[in-house]
């Protein structure tokens, strides 16, 4: 309050309130995050910053263009952490085209770093080349999924996993349950492997948070149990079991709500939405209901749960008021299609039916007009809006406070490995 413009104060309110869950605290934190990229325009992990504020607040587009241009600037930091953040904030908005370039600029970047079991911001470089699988996945790409080779010849357990997760919903949603079945097994294999290998304590950086030589403290284990969940769930779809399509996804979102907390999120979308979708299905309205508020409450805004939402209002219209949610009976229904249509308004696809199933809209509207896809073939040029020796001084800055938090492989320096590192920071 004393000195509202003070950068590295703001840096660290942001982060100290981030995950509070109170929105009073991060609503009032909020002005404070729209500001810093305004303050410090040359500073990628700051430009960046705000993210971590309005993923809570439901900024999506603001932080769109945010990381953008964060991505864009020379001098990263965490050039990784940057895209992994833009590929999931177009994910939310619906943003087809945005997330799934960024996505593929990710999987590039990242690549080399697997093979040399290198971290950036602490997670394992694993993690952003999974990305591309996982957005194809949230759009429903499923024969592109099924023609995308195996990362890495699967020579690295959490990607490969992902893969077989991928590989696995595709064949689910295309009517071959056995199939999926296949995959399943082939992922639980996967999980195993990774989770015997986080058994292995290093004697470096994560020795004292518990953490494992090859993931650090990413809970890679967990997420493939997660999609091993989802995976369970999309399959007794395709075989028409719902209860134990049900039970599956309600585990499946027991253990997101369970996993620590990450920015952006650790899992591709809230699995909240797509358990309702699934719900809401089975006729369970109430329940489906509190799963898309749930969502909400997270991430506001957040348009795939709106739709959701919208979907039941309109059902409500012509049931029963006793098998209406107590809390729809009081919706105006017209209104929550406004705020859905607020929260699509920049989206590249049309959700349609029960399974929110992503569709491709032609002519994209025109408020979504594509910030990112010069990111495919390398950085965007975008001059900051202060002058160069602010620049100079913001590029300082960040460099000093993003030093201590990147983790760095044991038994050779920094700078011993930036000669081998293909990205400039990303050791």
């Amino acid at each position: 309050e004393r000195e509202p413009l003070h950068v590295f104060c703001i840096h660290l309110y942001i982060h100290i309130t981030e995950a509070s869950g109170d929105p009073n605290v991060l609503h009032k934190a909020k002005p404070f995050a729209e500001l810093l990229p305004k303050l410090m325009p040359g500073a990628p992990h700051l430009v960046h910053m705000a993210f971590h504020t309005l993923m809570h607040t439901g900024g999506y587009h603001v932080s769109e263009v945010d990381n953008a241009r964060a991505a864009s600037l020379p001098r990263q930091i965490y050039p990784l952490h940057n895209l992994d953040t833009l590929a999931w904030v177009c994910r939310v908005e619906g943003r087809r085209g945005c997330s799934l370039t960024v996505a593929m600029r990710l999987e590039r970047l990242a690549l080399p770093l697997v093979k040399q079991g290198l971290f950036e911001t602490g997670f394992p470089a694993g993690r952003f080349v999974a990305q591309r699988l996982l957005t194809l996945v949230a759009f429903g790409l499923w024969d592109e999924i099924l023609a995308a080779d195996a990362p890495l010849s699967c020579s690295e357990h959490f990607t490969c996993g992902i893969w077989h997760f991928a590989r696995g919903a595709a064949q689910a949603h295309q009517g071959r349950p056995a199939a999926a079945l296949a995959e399943l097994q082939a992922l639980q294999r996967e999980r195993r492997a990774v989770v015997s290998s986080m058994a292995t304590r290093p004697k470096w950086a994560w020795r004292n948070f518990n953490g494992s030589t090859e993931f650090g403290v990413y809970p890679a284990g967990d997420l493939l149990e997660l999609a091993c969940l989802e995976l369970q769930a999309r399959t007794s779809h395709a075989k028409g079991h719902q209860d134990g399509e049900l039970a599956a996804w309600r585990a499946a979102a027991a253990l997101e709500a369970g996993l620590p907390y990450d920015e952006p999120p650790a899992w591709y979308l809230p699995t909240s939405t797509r358990l309702g979708a699934a719900l809401a299905r089975a006729g369970q309205r109430k329940e489906a209901w509190e799963m898309f508020n749930s969502t909400l409450q997270k991430f506001p805004h957040d348009g795939w749960a709106l739709f959701g939402m919208v979907r039941l209002c309109e059902e409500a219209a012509s049931a029963s008021e006793a098998a209406q949610p107590r809390e729809a009976q009081h919706v105006d229904c017209q209104q929550l299609q406004r705020r859905f249509a607020q929260a699509w308004r920049h989206a590249d696809v049309r959700l349609v039916g029960p399974d929110q199933a992503p569709e491709l809209i032609q002519q994209a509207p025109a408020g979504a007009a594509a910030l990112t896809p010069g990111l495919a073939h390398g950085p965007l040029r975008l001059q900051p809006s202060m002058g160069a020796a602010l620049a100079v001084a913001s590029v300082f800055l960040a460099l000093l406070v993003g030093a201590n938090f990147r983790a760095v492989r044991p038994g050779a320096s920094c700078s011993a490995r930036s000669a081998r590192c293909p990205l400039r920071g990303a050791c």
